[in-house]
């Protein structure tokens, strides 16, 4: 069905007994999704590549028919109640599949500079267009009320359709004004000092950057597309943006099977893939922090009610600046929600520790800021509690005259601070990149036969 028929259908549906408040509206269009991205709108995006657990297809969003907000402990079960009240309330006219993209904080009330965001954010957007094989699906969310002066609805989506290829914001390179390195190495040694005593068995800490000039959102978003094996997102509250092209993904459900992965284990790129694949595989200290992934994220699942169905093998997955060790875990879950599986598996010891608890209390007293959305849960869920949500790494906060950029390594017994302050660089240098800042830093030197 063309857009233009299903909004008639939707004029009909509304002005002929429909008492629902508000209407998703779904029909083709001949235009290019990305054509839509623009500085002058607060984006929502979502895309991600095959054996990242797809469900549906690149979305560009823009707008708000609906916001979700809550806080605290049970933000997660304060969303899912809200939703299911929005949907029930929610008529789906011609191919819409309406869908509520956001996330949650990495741990509640601890926002630092996400505080436009609050512990939890989903928004309903007014406009979505969502690309799905050869053909492009618009959606439109509107109220009962905006149905009856259907002139107005055509007049703003020939408008929306025809104000392609928008003017981006004026950019100028980013200078880098805190690395963030000297605060990262004095966390690190504190998490080596109680690993060595046996009050923590891992912990991931993280490095906070900052730079200042003008960014695009739209051209940052292009760029990041070019990053392959990633979940490709961007979320806004105002003036501010979450983007990044994230390696992890938390979980997918279909409804019926779920699909996570365990992304633990890391060797920047030097220039020798072959030689450093081989010394990642070969790693003991890399292979422990792995297998504290895969065992927690199978025992959250399980404790959680969901049946292991299988462990594929664990891998090495080549990303532009570095590789990781990977491991996807597959489970049967019927009768659930996908806000379940994230509710269950946030904080994995990809970006937590083990034990969980004693690992949250060190980061919280010992990270020299709040993480807020980073390394936190982000994506989307629709009516029937489908959904994809990966983990927030390879990221940055796009604000007002700058950007914050976040990145993070995983310390265990063996770990050594200027391996793990190297493996943080070269996770900063994708978005570094992505961001035109300058100077970019050199990484430190690295040497092969010292990883294990």
């Amino acid at each position: 069905m063309k857009f233009e028929a299903a909004l008639a259908e939707a004029t009909h549906r509304a002005t002929h007994g429909a008492t629902a408040r508000l209407f998703a509206i779904g029909g083709e269009v001949d235009l290019d999704p990305f054509t839509q991205l623009s500085d002058e709108r607060e984006l929502f995006f979502w895309n991600s590549d095959e054996g990242m657990g797809a469900l549906g297809s690149p979305m560009v969003a823009f707008g708000c028919a609906a916001l979700l907000k809550a806080e605290g402990a049970d933000a997660i079960a304060t969303v899912r109640q809200s939703a299911c009240e929005l949907f029930a309330d929610l008529e789906v006219v011609g191919s819409a599949a309406p869908r509520l993209l956001g996330g949650l904080s990495f741990a509640p009330g601890r926002l630092g500079v996400f505080h436009h965001f609050g512990d939890a954010r989903f928004v309903l957007p007014r406009w979505s267009f969502v690309r799905s094989g050869n053909s492009v699906r618009a959606e439109l969310v509107v109220s009962r009320t905006e149905l009856e002066i259907p002139r107005l609805l055509q007049a703003e989506a020939h408008a929306v359709f025809a104000n392609q290829l928008q003017a981006n914001r004026v950019t100028s390179p980013l200078c880098l004004e805190a690395s963030g390195a000297p605060e990262y190495c004095a966390a690190a040694r504190a998490a080596l000092e109680q690993i060595a005593q046996g009050a923590l068995e891992k912990v991931v800490v993280v490095r906070a950057a900052r730079a200042s000039g003008q960014v695009s959102v739209a051209a940052t978003l292009r760029r990041l597309s070019a990053e392959t094996a990633a979940a490709h997102f961007a979320i806004s509250a105002g003036t501010h943006t979450f983007v990044g092209a994230s390696p992890e993904l938390l979980v997918a459900f279909d409804g019926q099977a779920l699909r996570s992965e365990a992304v633990a284990g890391t060797l920047p790129r030097r220039g020798n893939d072959a030689q450093e694949i081989d010394a990642l595989l070969a790693s003991d200290k890399d292979e422990r922090e792995h297998r504290y992934v895969v065992r927690a994220i199978e025992t959250a699942l399980a404790n959680a009610g969901a049946r292991i169905v299988s462990q594929a093998e664990r891998h090495v997955r080549t990303l532009r600046h570095v590789h990781h060790l990977a491991t996807p875990i597959v489970a049967s879950a019927p009768d659930s929600h996908v806000l379940d599986w994230v509710d269950a598996l946030h904080p994995t010891p990809a970006v937590c520790g083990v034990p969980r608890r004693e690992a949250l209390s060190f980061l919280l007293a010992n990270e020299r800021f709040d993480r807020g959305w980073f390394a936190a849960p982000v994506g989307w869920f629709d009516a029937q509690g489908r959904g994809q949500f990966a983990v927030a790494l390879r990221s940055a906060l796009l604000v007002p005259g700058g950007a914050h950029l976040f990145a993070g390594a995983g310390l265990v017994r063996g770990s050594e601070v200027e391996f793990e302050l190297a493996e943080t660089e070269a996770k900063l240098a994708s978005m570094r990149g992505t961001l035109g800042v300058v100077p970019d830093p050199a990484p430190a030197p690295l040497h092969l036969d010292g990883v294990a």
